[in-house]
């Protein structure tokens, strides 16, 4: 898994021209296990919306390695700086092929914006899939940072995302 790791990081990487911060890299991952890219990720919800701890226990894993550094630019995100520019890459091509989607689509995404759709994922596939309970239950776990609007926004992305939305219904 830790090879799988590297490979998110590295692809994150190269799609926004910055090393993700450590917010981001969960809300990907979550993404990625939602899709036909599984990497053996379980999540829970959390502060900031689904949180994986094995996913947290590998990344400290690669910093205990030295594969890679946290960067704290602004004193407050946990920016994964790659020390290890090793090129890994993934055998199962039907894998890589789902994990490089997720990232071209939503890499680009800042932490905030994967916070609020993966959290929409999470009362989607736990709760309801029904307009009302989304927006209700956003709500409960989000409290007011997110507007309706955007709540339901999110919720309308997902529906619409055909690589996401097979493991809703």
């Amino acid at each position: 898994m830790l090879n799988d790791v590297m490979y998110v990081l590295r692809t994150i990487e190269e799609t926004t021209q910055e090393a993700p911060c450590k917010k981001k890299v969960q809300k990907i991952v979550y993404l990625i296990e939602n899709s036909d890219g599984h990497l053996g990720y379980k999540y829970g919800i959390h502060l900031y919306g689904p949180y994986s701890a094995a996913l947290d226990q590998e990344i400290t894993r690669l910093l205990w390695n030295e594969q890679l550094e946290i960067i704290s630019p602004n004193g407050m995100s946990h920016t994964l700086n790659r020390k290890d520019k090793t090129e890994f890459s993934l055998s199962d091509h039907n894998k890589k092929t789902s994990i490089d989607k997720i990232i071209q689509k939503y890499a680009k995404q800042t932490p905030s914006e994967l916070e609020l759709l993966t959290t929409t994922l999470y009362v989607m596939q736990n709760i309801s899939i029904q307009e009302f309970d989304i927006l209700k239950w956003v709500k409960e776990i989000k409290g007011t940072k997110y507007s309706d609007k955007e709540i339901q926004d999110a919720a309308k992305k997902l529906k619409n995302d055909t690589d996401i939305i097979k493991r809703i219904a």
